[in-house]
């Protein structure tokens, strides 16, 4: 019995998983610099969650 198809069902999330990861990495460096109106902005954003 071949397994149906596993690789290609699993490649597609692979590539949705590192283009999330590569997204990440891109914005990174902007989320780094933490300006007193990114950190109310973020404190705000935890309170409402």
């Amino acid at each position: 019995m071949r397994p149906k198809k596993i690789p290609q069902t699993n490649i597609p999330g692979a590539v949705k998983m590192s283009a999330m990861e590569l997204n990440k990495e891109r914005f990174q460096p902007k989320q780094t610099v933490l300006t007193p109106e990114l950190v109310e902005e973020l404190m705000r954003g935890k309170q409402t969650t």
